[in-house]
């Protein structure tokens, strides 16, 4: 028969959790009232990294390595640096083999160089208050009218909400996309495809809220271990959120007319969740029943029981 979910569409409290890639270098405080959009993270992405044993290389003991140190732990280092030294007349030196950032110092006297890939920051999914925030995770609370969907990937971001098409059958269209729609959660759209989804990306939509894709469209975009339970991530790539399958279906006609009524208010897909927040005073909207889904088991289709 396939697999059953569930449209639910609620005002309520949120908790979101971000979990943070290696390489976090700065971290919102807790406590912090933070809107969806803001940076509550930064960090670096690393090809690789090397371990060097600093304390037999300079003949110290690993408690002092630290103190020997001519860069700080997250400052980035250029080839032929000095790292770390230690002595004066007979010198022992750590030089850096290539560009890159002084990641780690371990208990043992281990010094930790990565090569730089690239970096990344982490959007707050919600408006509210930091909970968490060490360089593992931050955990943000708040309230909002929520979409819960199917799967969603990219990373998470903040836009305003704004109607992609006319009808919630309608296909988002690669050509309908241009600038004007910069900074926008787009929604509505029966079916994405690949084509429609780098378009959007590349005009600086924030996220797209479609009902289905074909889950092949996808590997181009996130790659060949992309999931069908969904993919977040930290590169600069699409954010889109599936509502209700894989292949091809159409918005939900009441889910549609709520969100059209919204549109302008501030929004943000949460890709770790998979759901759509839109920042709206708890009267602005009505709660949607729950609407059962039944997926075919090859992901390529979708019927909707009672619809």
């Amino acid at each position: 028969m396939g697999r059953g979910v569930a449209l639910n569409w609620s005002h309520g409290e949120r908790v979101a959790s971000l979990r943070l890639p290696f390489g976090a270098s700065s971290v919102v405080a807790m406590d912090t009232l933070v809107r969806a959009g803001d940076i509550v993270a930064r960090g670096t992405h690393y090809r690789a990294t090397r371990r060097v044993d600093a304390a037999k290389a300079l003949a110290s003991s690993p408690e002092t390595v630290r103190g020997l140190l001519r860069v700080r732990v997250g400052d980035t280092v250029r080839e032929g640096a000095i790292v770390a030294r230690s002595g004066q007349r007979f010198a022992r030196a750590i030089v850096a083999a290539q560009d890159g950032r002084l990641v780690h110092v371990d208990a043992a006297g281990g010094v930790h160089l990565g090569t730089i890939r690239g970096e990344w920051t982490a959007q707050a999914p919600i408006d509210g208050v930091v909970q968490r925030a060490d360089r593992d995770r931050v955990v943000i609370a708040g309230s909002a009218w929520t979409l819960a969907g199917l799967a969603a990937f990219g990373p998470s971001r903040a836009g305003v909400l704004s109607r992609a098409v006319a009808q919630p059958f309608d296909d988002l269209s690669p050509s309908g996309l241009d600038v004007a729609a910069s900074g926008r959660i787009a929604f509505g759209a029966g079916r994405a495809g690949g084509e429609a989804l780098t378009r959007a990306h590349a005009v600086g939509v924030a996220g797209v809220v479609c009902a289905s894709i074909s889950f092949r469209a996808l590997v181009p975009i996130y790659g060949d271990d992309v999931s069908a339970f969904g993919s977040a991530s930290w590169d600069d790539a699409p954010t889109i959120l599936v509502t209700r399958a894989f292949g091809r279906a159409g918005f939900d006609p009441d889910i549609f007319a709520r969100l059209a009524a919204l549109e302008g208010e501030r929004a943000a897909i949460d890709t770790a969740t998979a759901s759509l927040h839109v920042f709206a005073a708890p009267d602005a909207s009505e709660p949607a029943e729950w609407r059962d889904i039944v997926l075919d088991d090859e992901l390529s289709g979708e019927r909707a029981d009672g619809l």
